[in-house]
């Protein structure tokens, strides 16, 4: 029988090490939202970087950053750092790399270490370790989701071509590839786990994202599927929101903010893009709108310097705010990026969206939402001003069945308590191992 008291009989508190890519906010919060519900558990953590723009922000909670040589210098000009930082770097270097992050975590004595889905060298060094790896990933590139052949074909793939196949076709080959495709990734990642003898093998680059234990921040019900053997109901540990995390950080008067939107009578638009917006695409936008009469806030954050702000009577911008969701619950429309947390908020304020996706994630999130009629999904290859107005018009022309279908989303999401579920899985998993 397996002692579940041993860390109380050691005196010993638990340890957990994160290594989320710190570049990257929708992968920071959830991590710091975990680390802090495992504190409050008893569960010592630690934070491990190899640099990114929001390591402050992993300070700022009062948690413990140790940065790992080398750091990434380009990180904030390479759309996949972690992938570019593996094709830059012989198999030397990232072995050198793999047996410094070893000593990291022997040294911190960490019990597990919890990864994102940032392909780098720690889905190896912890193996080396010998420490269980727990990798907090999205639902939306998960195998469940595309076995259940609910991707579709990526955006940013379309051309003259692939415009004549039919759809149905395109998201089945999508969702078969995905399931399968292996790329030069596995076989360096197989390589570099030969060179440190560890008895691994990834089959499929969907292997890569899969760790010993995989948290999905979803609502099982939300993306549609169901529990199975490999990813049992506990895998879904529910949404993660943001709204808490930049408290510190945020220096603007949002009382303004709101009653600026509130005591309007004009249509009212709300505008956030993440941080991996395309900048024309965010200034087409805020162009476009900036020629209306809907009176908008929009978060403009790492995408713009302060020198490329447009100044528009009917439009505040901001870099930041502390609680997105206020805005939308205050807004008609919300147009959005895609990303998990901002998709998620999004649902929980019960208003239509339009979403302008930067990526083939951020696509399969949006099409969720326009599957359950709260919205609806533009090519970002294809977009422009023109566009954009016209299906800010098809929404309010049907606004009340949009609404309704927002509202009905609302009520039937499941708590987004995603970072509590996660702390209590996580010390389970420490008292079983």
């Amino acid at each position: 029988m397996k002692n579940t008291n041993i860390y109380k009989q050691n005196n010993k508190k638990p340890k957990i090490g994160f290594f989320p890519e710190l570049d990257v906010i929708g992968e920071t919060y959830p991590f710091i939202k975990i680390a802090k519900k495992c504190k409050e558990k008893g569960i010592d953590v630690v934070f491990f970087s190899h640099g990114g723009r929001y390591e402050k922000l992993v300070k700022d909670n009062d948690i413990e950053l140790i940065r790992i040589e080398p750091k990434l210098s380009f990180i904030n000009q390479a759309k996949y750092p972690g992938l570019d930082f593996i094709k830059n770097h012989s198999d030397e270097e990232l072995l050198k790399i793999i047996s410094r992050e070893v000593r990291f975590f022997k040294k911190e004595k960490v019990d597990a270490m919890v990864q994102g889905t940032w392909i780098f060298c720690p889905i190896l060094s912890s193996r080396v370790a010998k420490i269980p790896l727990i990798i907090i990933n999205s639902g939306t590139t998960a195998p469940p989701y595309f076995k259940a052949g609910y991707a579709t074909f990526p955006d940013e793939m379309e051309n003259i071509i692939t415009k004549l196949i039919p759809a149905f076709i395109k998201d089945r080959i999508t969702n078969y590839l995905l399931l399968r495709h292996k790329s030069f990734l596995t076989e360096r990642f197989n390589q570099l786990a030969k060179n440190c003898k560890l008895n691994i093998c990834f089959k499929r680059n969907i292997d890569l994202i899969i760790g010993d234990y995989t948290f999905l921040c979803d609502d099982i019900d939300f993306l549609g599927l169901k529990p199975s053997d490999d990813f049992p109901s506990n895998s879904y540990i529910n949404p993660i929101l943001s709204d808490d995390i930049f408290r510190n950080e945020i220096k603007d008067d949002e009382k303004e903010l709101i009653g600026y939107i509130q005591k309007s009578n004009s249509k009212k638009i709300f505008v956030t893009m993440g941080s991996s917006c395309d900048k024309t695409i965010f200034l087409e936008i805020i162009n476009t709108l900036g020629n209306t009469n809907y009176e908008t806030i929009a978060i403009y954050g790492n995408i713009l310097k302060l020198e490329e702000i447009p100044k528009y009577n009917n439009i505040k911008l901001r870099k930041f705010v502390s609680s997105t969701k206020k805005i939308h619950e205050i807004v008609d429309i919300s147009i959005i990026h895609g990303g998990r947390g901002t998709t998620y908020t999004s649902a929980y304020s019960g208003k239509p969206i339009i979403g302008i996706p930067m990526d083939a994630e951020q696509q399969f999130n949006l099409d969720i939402l326009k599957r359950k009629g709260v919205g609806i999904r533009i090519s970002k290859k294809y977009f422009n001003g023109d566009k954009l107005l016209r299906e800010l018009e098809k929404i309010f022309e049907n606004y009340n069945k949009y609404l309704k279908n927002a509202e009905e989303l609302k009520k039937h999401l499941k708590p987004a308590n995603g970072d509590l579920n996660a702390a209590k899985r996580i010390l389970k998993i420490l008292e079983n191992h």
